[in-house]
């Protein structure tokens, strides 16, 4: 996925907005609708929705055991070559 600068722009503000609010934030902010998706004993996880489509947001603990690097990783690894057709992680 090819992530213009007006779409990283408002994913920054999103993601600094998220990261400052109460665990488990339900609501709406800047046009996306975000719920949370449970069941994650070490991280966040929200849906969020919008006109640009659907998304997961993920915080993950931070450990020696860089847990958020290797999940970038590997979404990352789906995404070559695939034409778009597979999920990917935004840089």
């Amino acid at each position: 996925m090819s992530i213009d600068t007006h779409w990283s722009a408002r994913l920054d503000t999103l993601l600094a907005y998220l990261a400052g609010a109460p665990p488990g934030f339900v609501g709406t902010r800047d046009g996306w609708q975000i719920t949370t998706i449970g069941g994650g004993a070490n991280n966040l996880l929200y849906r969020v929705r919008g006109d640009e489509g659907d998304l997961a947001m993920k915080f993950v603990m931070r450990d020696a055991r860089d847990r958020a690097g290797r999940e970038y990783h590997a979404l990352r690894a789906p995404g070559r070559g695939s034409g778009g057709r597979a999920p990917s992680a935004a840089p």
